[in-house]
């Protein structure tokens, strides 16, 4: 399943949706940008998920409109997201941004824990960038005094923006996971017996 595939399931997963619908939720939570999804992408996505029986497609006569094919996720569709979205949140290491646009698809369909075991999985891997990150600019100090590679005067300000980037990924991270020790969220996830049924 390719991602476009995934985040309009997950849509889907929400409600029954029709596709103008899905492309106005998709640019809404800024995945056009985020995650390059385009308009074509989305029917084409409809067609292909319908194809699998993940979804099912019904025209739905309106007053004084014309009919729209309102789509639903069928069982099998929702067992393939769920499984689909854990997956993804556990194996994630591409751009923070695809990270946080899964989030926005996630709701009720993986555990507390999953949830929980992502957040941690993405902060350490940012603990690594961080590291990496202050190596190379390390180096890169230490090349520029040489003369051998010299850095433009921006560079250095890039790297700290760089830097506060991860930082704040990660301090945002901390808060999600103290909030959910404070018990916030409840009603977000699914139990972890529903889950491994999956």
């Amino acid at each position: 399943m390719v991602e476009v595939d995934l985040f309009v399931l997950g849509f889907i997963f929400e409600k029954p949706m029709y596709g103008y619908e899905i492309s106005q939720k998709i640019e809404e939570r800024r995945f056009r940008v985020i995650q390059g999804v385009k308009k074509a992408s989305i029917y084409k996505s409809l067609k292909r998920l319908q194809e699998m029986n993940f979804i099912n497609g019904e025209m739905i006569s309106q007053k004084n409109h014309p009919p729209k094919k309102v789509f639903t996720i069928s069982e099998k569709g929702s067992i393939e997201f769920k499984r689909k979205i854990k997956k993804a949140l556990l194996e994630y290491s591409g751009h923070p941004m695809g990270f946080w646009a899964l989030l926005w698809i996630l709701d009720n369909a993986v555990s507390r824990s999953t949830f929980k075991k992502s957040l941690i999985n993405r902060k350490k891997r940012n603990n690594l960038q961080i590291e990496l990150f202050l190596e190379k600019h390390a180096e890169s100090i230490k090349n520029s005094n040489n003369g051998s590679k010299k850095i433009p005067f921006y560079g250095f300000r890039f790297m700290e923006m760089v830097q506060k980037m991860i930082d704040n990924e990660s301090q945002t991270i901390q808060n999600i996971l103290d909030d959910l020790e404070k018990g916030l969220g409840e009603n977000n996830f699914i139990s972890e017996e529903e889950e491994n049924k999956q």
